[in-house]
């Protein structure tokens, strides 16, 4: 929550200070870039928090799909 609230904050602030049409670079840079990362922060905290990163049970925690009993060809067999 801690998080949440850290995250809410810089959006505010960085919203706070953008004026795009400013010769500051604070200004016209980097707020609206503290947006951005802030927005993408909040998104990725949400999914996390209502699991929207793939957390369904069939998945064997591979980032390539293959299930546990596939090597993938590590045994030195080549497969086609």
């Amino acid at each position: 929550m801690k998080s949440l609230i850290v995250i809410i904050l810089g959006l505010w602030g960085s919203w706070y200070y953008i004026e795009i049409g400013s010769v500051n670079l604070l200004q016209n840079v980097f707020a609206p870039l503290g947006v951005f990362i802030f927005l993408c922060a909040l998104l990725i905290w949400l999914l996390t928090k209502f699991g929207g990163f793939g957390t369904s049970s069939h998945s064997s925690g591979s980032i390539f799909g293959g299930n546990s009993e596939d090597s993938g060809g590590a045994d030195g067999v080549a497969r086609f």
